[in-house]
């Protein structure tokens, strides 16, 4: 009696190590699946998110720099991607949503580091929870913005019937110790600005000497000889949209030497009243005073002078007129990114570019990025050629159908939608594939 009850003592021991040896899983490497791996840091990973970033813990806390999460948005729907044997879970009960997102978030917070930062992407059917439960995860101090993005136009079949159409998404920026945040200003090219409407013949000489007129009379002066933009129209030799939009592009081409006026106020018109004041009264006179900035500040009929160049910036390798980002998101084109990365995810692609934008403010090269919601494997495409390290994590079969094929084809240099060619990529890189399994040893 005594020897059985050891034996079934021994037999539950035996079973309870099996099935806490199961619940502990491995990441092992598929090296048929793997590119180039040897020379590279790069992780494909096909597992639960959820066990994947667990498992993450040790190796990569607070180490990588950005994490872009698309997760379900929850919107009650479930999708099958067309053409595929695919089906994307979408419908959760709230409860269930916040719960999932909870442990996730948890878990990714813990491996960015101090000078990291986590973008949220989703729609309006859950956003003003995430908000809430990203403030009690991160600390409402540590929230940094919320970005808008224009997914479509309000045109064909979504309007019918519709008194508001939902033509946005949005994008819950947080820090992970906002004190030690730094992102990187991003610049968006903007077409030539009419209010920089004078040109400044001699700015090399003293502000004294400057000789300006219109930069309609500049140019016209300087390749018609004709005395003013208006004779010239007159005399009917050319277009006037014409040569409006040459006169643009001499601009563009010329920016140190166009400028415009700005009324003064704030901080800067008190400091220097009397020199405005001054200048009002001296009409056509240009007139300097100090400024805190290196730039001196020069005054003309009680207006400030600023130069065109001052607008602007490198921008793909080409220095054109700019503004500073902002979080309105409405430049970037959703339409015909379905051939982006040369597969297909129905409803669920998002576009190259929003993705260069997202890891151009908040990386730099050769940082890390992480991304548990892969699908067609997007971020990791960007990260790779954008020359970032990547851990892309998925646990659908389009980890294989789309993610791997993806990547091969962008380290290979096949890829050549999205952004390649503004990059100018040809290819290059590796990454690991690796697969979380539940090993078992009895020993």
């Amino acid at each position: 009696m005594l020897e059985n009850k050891q034996d079934e003592s021994k037999s539950k021991a035996i079973i309870c190590k099996i099935a806490n040896q199961t619940r502990s899983p491995q990441l092992l490497e598929n090296t048929n699946l793997s590119q180039n791996s040897k020379d590279s840091q790069n992780l494909l990973i096909h597992g639960d998110n959820l066990d994947v970033l667990k498992y993450l813990q040790n190796s990569f806390k607070n180490t990588i720099k950005c994490i872009y999460l698309d997760p379900p948005f929850n919107t009650g729907v479930s999708i099958n991607s067309k053409g595929m044997k695919l089906k994307y879970c979408d419908e959760f009960d709230h409860e269930s949503w916040i719960e999932l997102m909870r442990l996730r978030l948890t878990a990714c917070k813990n491996l960015l580091n101090e000078e990291g930062c986590l973008f949220l992407h989703l729609d309006d059917t859950e956003c003003a929870y995430a908000k809430v439960l990203l403030d009690n995860i991160f600390g409402r101090e540590n929230y940094l913005n919320t970005i808008t993005v224009k997914t479509h136009a309000p045109s064909g079949f979504k309007v019918t019937g519709k008194v508001l159409l939902s033509c946005a998404n949005y994008l819950l920026l947080y820090s992970k110790n906002k004190n030690k945040i730094k992102l990187n200003p991003v610049y968006l090219e903007k077409e030539y600005d009419k209010f920089y409407s004078y040109w400044l013949y001699n700015r090399e000489e003293c502000h004294s000497l400057w000789k300006f007129e219109s930069i309609k009379d500049a140019y016209v002066k300087l390749n018609f000889n004709k005395c003013s933009f208006k004779s010239l129209i007159q005399s009917s030799q050319i277009n006037k949209k014409d040569l409006e939009k040459d006169i643009a592009n001499f601009a563009l081409s010329n920016p140190k030497q166009v400028f415009r006026l700005a009324p003064i106020g704030g901080g800067a018109k008190i400091k220097r009243n009397e020199i405005i004041e001054h200048s009002k009264a001296h009409k056509g006179i240009v007139f300097k005073t100090s400024s805190e900035n290196k730039d001196d500040f020069y005054l003309l009929n009680g207006n400030q002078i600023i130069f065109y160049d001052k607008r602007f910036q490198m921008i793909n390798g080409q220095f054109r007129p700019s503004e500073i980002l902002t979080n309105i998101w409405t430049d970037i084109p959703w339409n015909g990114i379905a051939r982006e990365g040369g597969v297909s995810f129905c409803n669920g692609k998002k576009p190259e570019a929003l993705i260069e934008r997202i890891l151009s403010i908040a990386t730099s090269e050769n940082e890390w990025v992480l991304d548990c919601f892969l699908g067609s494997g997007t971020t990791a495409a960007v990260a790779q050629k954008m020359k970032r390290k990547w851990i892309g994590i998925e646990k659908g079969e389009q980890i294989y159908t789309h993610a791997h094929t993806r990547l091969c084809n962008v380290i290979r240099g096949n890829d050549l939608n999205g952004i390649s060619r503004e990059l100018m990529w040809q290819g290059g890189g590796g990454f690991k594939f690796l697969e979380l399994r539940k090993k078992v040893n009895l020993e």
